[in-house]
């Protein structure tokens, strides 16, 4: 008798080879351009992730990068600068008024239970899920354009369309995020769908109780157990990209997961129980949970490009001090603070050389960022000659320069205790200011204090409670995602909060831009508008850039592309799961 584990074994593997010699239309992923390696197929990874996970549906919450491990999406965001690029979808198309988009599928591929994936999926996902009052979708409203939901039309089993009442570049991002759902599976928690099940329902199911199998999508890999905090994920048989030279992906047959927060997750790879370490931006400032530890020939630190999150000073349009508040106003006083700040000392000194200065707000590596954006040295006599111009002078030689007043420019800087690192950034800027003739105090708060001052707990009249401070603020790889910083009525536009009503000239003018964004999708246009953007913020210098933190990560062991990490990716070498591999089995 035929033993049948064999037998099974076969049938996948002849699913597999299917899968690819049968016109499946599979992604070829090539970043040899970037030093990407031929990997070798097997072995393991063991990694923490710094989330919480309260249940495998992807529609009623955020998974995270657990997401990204077991799903996929028609579109896809490409990690190293941004573009959108081909996913799930073999290609789109736009509509010569922007209106509608569509989709034409790759044909041939299978959900990783073997069932074909085809445009009843997509249209399930979206008419029956996400568009669906009844279901508690997460993603629902960024697809809600003027209001209205897209009409989606399933012209074929191959192509689907959505008709939007006006363009949006949002909606077309978000066909990048939302993963497609396999309706064989979901269905009959759909009470449309489903007349035995209440409306409701569908938030019930793949709860954390479900079992491994019935968890079913068109990611790297597919669950195979989860024990506690711990998920075991194995290599998805039918995944439907390949390497340059044809092999299947991904190179790893296992990964295992463990779900936790930043100390926990960082004692247990000292321990070894975990071959990599990657600090988590929105928790605890990365750096410094890295730099205390030891360094030998079993633990390698890595250090790639500028993250998303970013550091930058701003001063209170809105002081009650009118002197202050007309002088902090001038763009030329701001360049000459700006002119003031070593940069290359915060980066060295507090820093350890893992940041990157920066001299405007559009990450780096974008696709949008402008090539031609002015750096600003740090120069202090070309700062003083500012300030001279400006005849905000030191005339009793105190060292400190007078407002037309004759009183001494003093003005307190909030940083948040939260973070040593700004605390100590903040004193050199503070020392580089006091030799600019600015006199400056530390107003050292607690994090809760800084964001309440700054943000939540705004005065409806008067605005924010600073004069200047120094924050972190963390905003995604598209330029546009700046329009809540500074766009006048933007929720975190908190530096000039009267713009509101009476918005700057230059402010109204990046509104526009903003607007212009989003309704446009043509590449080469989009560039032009935020080439404009970063020419506005380089003249009237709305708010001080810092630096950059490099994305970086502790790795024990040899792992094949880990050196392909990118910061403006917001999970680093895991949003590249599928080209990862153990050098050493």
């Amino acid at each position: 008798m035929r033993n049948p584990k064999v037998a099974f074994a076969l049938w996948i593997v002849l699913c597999a080879l299917a899968t690819v010699s049968t016109g499946a239309q599979v992604a070829v992923v090539d970043y040899t351009e970037r030093g990407q390696q031929i990997g070798q197929s097997g072995g393991q990874l063991r990694f923490a992730v710094q989330t919480s996970l309260p249940t495998f549906n992807p529609v009623i919450s955020q998974l995270g990068i657990i997401e990204h491990f077991l799903h996929a999406s028609l579109l896809e965001i490409n990690p190293f600068d941004g573009r959108l690029q081909p996913g799930l979808a073999k290609a789109w198309e736009i509509s010569e008024d922007g209106r509608a988009l569509t989709f034409h599928l790759r044909v041939g591929l299978r959900w990783s239970d073997g069932e074909p994936f085809t445009g009843q999926d997509v249209l399930f996902t979206y008419r029956d899920l996400i568009f669906n009052p009844e279901v508690n979708s997460r993603m629902r409203e960024v697809f809600r354009v003027q209001g209205q939901l897209p009409q989606v039309e399933l012209l074929n089993l191959d192509t689907v369309r959505f008709t939007f009442p006006q363009p949006s570049w949002i909606a077309l991002k978000g066909f990048a995020i939302q993963p497609i759902l396999p309706r064989h599976r979901l269905a009959d928690f759909v009470s449309a769908l489903n007349p035995n099940v209440a409306p409701g329902a569908f938030e019930q199911a793949w709860g954390l109780s479900t079992a491994p199998d019935q968890i079913v999508g068109m990611g790297p890999f597919q669950l195979k157990r989860l024990e506690g905090q711990t998920l075991t994920l194995r290599k998805n048989p039918y995944y439907w990209k390949v390497d340059p030279q044809g092999q299947t992906l991904p190179y790893l047959d296992q990964l295992i997961v463990t779900v936790g927060a930043d100390i926990q997750v960082l004692q247990s790879f000292l321990n070894g129980q975990h071959d990599l370490f990657i600090p988590q931006f929105f928790s605890v400032v990365p750096l410094e949970v890295v730099r205390p530890v030891p360094l030998d020939g079993s633990v390698r630190l890595i250090a790639a490009g500028p993250q998303l999150r970013f550091q930058f000073l701003a001063l209170n349009f809105d002081v009650g001090d009118a002197e202050l508040r007309a002088l902090f106003r001038q763009a030329a006083f701001r360049k000459a603070l700006s002119q003031a700040i070593d940069r290359e000392a915060i980066v060295g000194k507090v820093k350890d050389g893992l940041a990157v200065p920066i001299f405007d707000l559009v990450h780096p590596d974008s696709f949008y960022h402008a090539a031609q954006t002015p750096t600003v040295p740090f120069d202090l006599p070309a700062a003083m000659h500012t300030l001279d111009e400006l005849d905000i002078v030191d005339h009793d030689g105190d060292g400190t320069r007078e407002l037309s007043s004759r009183r001494p420019l003093r003005f307190s800087l909030l940083v948040s205790s939260g973070s040593p690192d700004n605390v100590a950034a903040a004193r050199l800027i503070s020392e580089n200011w006091k030799a600019l003739g600015v006199n400056v105090s530390l107003e050292i708060v607690s994090n809760q204090e800084q964001n309440d001052r700054l943000i939540r707990q705004v005065d409806p009249l008067f605005g924010p409670d600073f004069e200047a401070t120094l924050a972190n603020l963390f905003l995604g790889d598209d330029p546009r995602e700046l329009r809540s910083l500074l766009d006048p009525q933007g929720t975190l536009h908190f530096f000039h909060f009267s713009a509101r009503r009476q918005p700057f000239e230059y402010e109204t003018r990046l509104a526009q831009l903003f607007d212009q964004a989003d309704r446009t999708f043509d590449p080469a246009r989009r560039q032009r508008i935020w080439a404009e953007v970063q020419e506005l913020l380089a003249e009237e210098l709305p708010l001080i850039p810092i630096l950059r933190e490099r994305f970086v990560m502790l790795v024990r062991g040899e792992i094949g592309n880990i050196k392909l990490t990118s910061g403006l990716s917001g999970d680093g070498p895991l949003d590249l799961i599928e080209l990862l591999f153990q050098l050493q089995r």
